[in-house]
């Protein structure tokens, strides 16, 4: 086999995601992956940007700007805390730095999409400064109990507000 087609076939392997990103961070929209690992991203992600695990089995797309900012704030917490340190280890051992192709789109590794459980039907949820991805089944089921608590948990999250 040859280099150029061993590449082809290691492409074709890594199962690589299409994807149509929302056009701001905040709303969410569910769209459709198909074979081809890539994902559009908006104009302002055109700089870069980096995706990690998110804490509920989601790929977070951090602006790569926001990612450093980040990441300076949890250099702070202490060292001999086993608790930062697990946090770290597994926040970056799974970062992967993305810079957007001509059409706008980034390729998603397949170790993040397994870690999300992606498949082919997909949400992209904004969050205010990042956006999650989601596996669309894993995001309603999540939607639904979350719902139903949301009312309460503005006191607890806002207090005063």
């Amino acid at each position: 086999m040859c280099s150029s087609d061993l590449a082809a076939a290691e492409r074709a392997l890594e199962e690589v995601v299409r994807v149509r990103c929302v056009q701001e961070l905040t709303p969410s929209r569910a769209v459709r992956f198909v074979h081809l690992g890539r994902a559009a991203i908006r104009e302002e992600l055109a700089g870069g940007l980096v995706l990690t695990k998110g804490q509920d089995r989601s790929i977070v797309v951090w602006p790569a700007a926001e990612f450093r900012a980040y990441a300076e704030r949890l250099n702070e917490a202490s060292r001999s805390n086993p608790k930062a340190q697990a946090y770290q280890r597994v926040l970056f051992s799974g970062a992967s730095d993305e810079v957007p192709d001509k059409q706008g789109r980034i390729t998603v590794p397949a170790a993040l999409r397994e870690y999300a459980g992606l498949d082919r039907d997909v949400v992209v949820v904004g969050k205010n400064t990042t956006a999650e991805i989601w596996d669309a089944q894993t995001w309603s089921d999540y939607l639904r109990e979350q719902e139903q608590l949301f009312s309460d948990l503005s006191e607890e999250v806002l207090p005063g507000l």
